[in-house]
């Protein structure tokens, strides 16, 4: 996961300490993102995890570079 422009993972449940990085979790984060930037893709509900990571990784630079940036002033 990248978020705020650096590798991130999901923090623990405050009152119940369960991991809350679980592989459905950050996979369907991960498919929602490939499915905003990549229009083209097939069928989501085709893609293999493994294609879901390959797209992703794709993204990696760029969300980071955009996470990176300041917000822009008004």
């Amino acid at each position: 996961m990248v978020r705020y422009g650096d590798d991130w993972r999901h923090p623990r449940d405050e009152k119940t300490g369960k991991a809350q990085h679980t592989l459905f979790v950050v996979y369907r984060e991960m498919l929602r993102q490939i499915c905003m930037d990549y229009p083209g893709l097939p069928d989501p509900r085709t893609l293999t995890m493994t294609e879901i990571e390959f797209f992703y990784d794709g993204l990696r630079p760029s969300l980071k570079k955009l996470g990176a940036d300041p917000p822009l002033k008004t």
